[in-house]
């Protein structure tokens, strides 16, 4: 079971409150919920947002496994990207 619940927070050092989305998962068999948290200025409906940020959080995953594989791949002309590491 998957909830999503969408609020204003405003932290002390923010001078505007700010939209929080919320995520609750419940698994089977574990005692206490997965929860998670996103600040937005997106104005889509919480399930949305969450399908939003996933996908860029993949993105951006997919990129930082790029850079650390150049670094690791031998030096090749021009398209070697990084320093070379011994081997």
């Amino acid at each position: 079971m998957v909830w999503y619940k969408s609020f204003l927070y405003q932290a002390a050092s923010w001078k505007t409150a700010r939209r929080v989305v919320a995520k609750v998962e419940f698994h089977f068999g574990e005692l206490f919920p997965r929860v998670g948290f996103i600040v937005t200025n997106l104005e889509t409906d919480s399930r949305a947002v969450v399908k939003f940020y996933n996908k860029r959080g993949t993105a951006e995953q997919w990129i930082k496994e790029g850079k650390q594989a150049s670094i690791l791949l031998p030096e090749r002309g021009t398209a070697a990207v990084g320093r070379k590491v011994a081997m």
